[in-house]
């Protein structure tokens, strides 16, 4: 039996919360109050922001030779550069709590390169790696889903208080399964790139 990657677990542990809340309100959306669908939709249009971001902030976040204050310092242009994005969604949707919701996916973007057994190299290629992947997977599920029908589950056709127009708003069941499939396929990919705590050759044990 392979052990068990503990820093791939920690890695993939937001996006993993984060996908249990999508099938939770896919399956049941009132069981997490009248807005819950409402928050999912908005979670996936914060996402498509900081997707793009997520190279730069990752790449930050791992460089050994800065201090905390200067990575903040650093970091903070892009992220109030992209916080003016969930800002005019905020004002759309009258709403604070998008802001919580740009700050807890942040923190899962953090969590790649962050294993200390891996070189300052090994870092900045898994961060690099993995961002690609993250886009090839968005814009995958996004397509699939649009393609290919989506069961609805509890979404119904209720009203549920969606601004502006468009596939998302017409059909939220829609996004709700892109964002449920998308953070399972991002956590399980976390996991997978993640370092085996060993990694030694059968060999070595002779």
């Amino acid at each position: 039996m392979k052990p068990v990657r503990w820093p791939g677990m920690l890695a993939a542990l937001p996006d993993a919360i984060t996908a249990g809340f999508f099938f939770l309100v896919w399956w049941a959306p009132q069981a997490l109050g009248p807005h819950a669908v409402r928050t999912a939709v908005l979670i996936m249009l914060v996402e498509f922001v900081l997707v793009h971001a997520a190279g730069f902030i990752g790449r930050i976040a791992i460089e050994r030779k800065l201090g905390l204050v200067d990575k903040l310092r650093l970091m903070l242009p892009l992220l109030l550069g992209y916080g003016l994005f969930v800002g005019a969604w905020a004002l759309m949707w009258r709403e604070w709590w998008p802001f919580l919701a740009f700050a807890w996916l942040v923190v899962g973007k953090l969590q790649t390169g962050t294993d200390p057994s891996l070189s300052q190299q090994e870092q900045e290629q898994q961060v690099k790696g993995f961002w690609g992947l993250s886009v090839v997977i968005y814009l995958l599920v996004a397509f699939v889903t649009v393609i290919v029908p989506m069961p609805r589950f509890g979404i119904t056709d209720t009203d549920y208080g969606l601004p502006g127009a468009g596939l998302w708003m017409e059909s939220p069941h829609i996004v709700v399964a892109f964002g449920a499939i998308y953070f399972s396929l991002l956590s399980l990919a976390r996991y997978a790139v993640s370092k085996p705590v060993d990694d030694q050759s059968p060999m070595d044990h002779c």
